[in-house]
């Protein structure tokens, strides 16, 4: 079992400082933020310093937070032209990034919200031309790009996502599989990953039922008897990838992540 972490835990630290402060917590992978402005060719040779030193492997390129909180600036289905091309250079330069991590993962977001979508049969078309496009330029180099589903997004929830990873039948496509946006979607958590034909990473967190907000795994509605299914299927998927923990707003981070890698390889020895 490997556990890592979406650095954006850290978010408000230097990208140096958040692989100094994962490995404090004791995480094994971290996932790189794919800011550009902070991925300049002489920081990634700072931070790929860093990573060996701490003996920290990149596991995944993280376009989640760039393109969530972009404000529309980044969008695979957008309907506009110019913002597509954009965005398609944009996750074709984290595959180059991706390269120089040694990493073969990079996951992306749909943020435009479904209520907001006009034509939804053309978003889906504009996401799949998207996709194909850096999966395309992703191949070569033995990348794999997955899609996160975000609850009340155009790919909102697990089920539909494997539906879109199926239908588009790109090759290095998969699923990302967050438990917290399970939660809120009130998908079966087994049933879920046992339903996931690709599964390329997976997130954990827990929330209220109804805001995205990631709390510690024991805070939440989100009951340990429904993270213990979960893991249960992941390892009945026989899935080998990182666990990688998803957590914000942490008054005590270290502490609060180091009970966080406890508490889920306590779940995972008990299933």
């Amino acid at each position: 079992m490997k556990i890592g972490i979406n650095t954006v835990t850290f978010l408000g630290e230097k990208p140096e400082k958040r692989l100094e402060l994962s490995r404090q917590a004791g995480f094994e992978g971290v996932e790189i933020l794919a800011y550009p402005e902070e991925l300049s060719k002489d920081r990634r040779v700072e931070m790929k310093r860093v990573l060996k030193r701490l003996d920290l492997e990149a596991m995944m390129i993280a376009t989640g937070p760039p393109i969530a909180m972009g404000g529309g600036r980044l969008c695979l289905e957008s309907p506009d032209r110019d913002v597509r091309e954009r965005t398609v250079q944009y996750v074709r330069d984290c595959v180059d990034w991706a390269n120089d991590f040694e990493s073969d993962n990079i996951y992306v977001v749909t943020p435009t919200s479904r209520s907001e979508i006009q034509d939804l049969g053309k978003a889906v078309e504009c996401l799949r031309d998207s996709l194909t496009q850096v999966c395309d330029y992703a191949r070569s180099s033995g990348v794999k790009i997955c899609i996160e589903h975000s609850p009340g997004k155009l790919v909102g929830e697990a089920s539909y996502l494997n539906q879109t990873v199926r239908e588009f039948n790109i090759e290095n496509l998969g699923s990302l599989i967050d438990i917290g946006h399970l939660n809120m979607t009130k998908e079966d958590v087994m049933n879920t990953v046992m339903e996931t034909d690709k599964l390329y990473h997976v997130h954990f967190d827990n929330n209220d039922g109804r805001n995205d907000i990631h709390t510690p795994l024991d805070v939440g509605t989100l009951p340990r008897s429904e993270i213990a299914r979960f893991v249960k299927a992941l390892k009945q998927k026989k899935y080998d990838g990182y666990y990688s923990i998803e957590l914000l707003n942490l008054q005590n981070p270290i502490k609060t992540l180091k009970e966080n890698i406890e508490f889920l390889r306590e779940v995972y020895e008990s299933v």
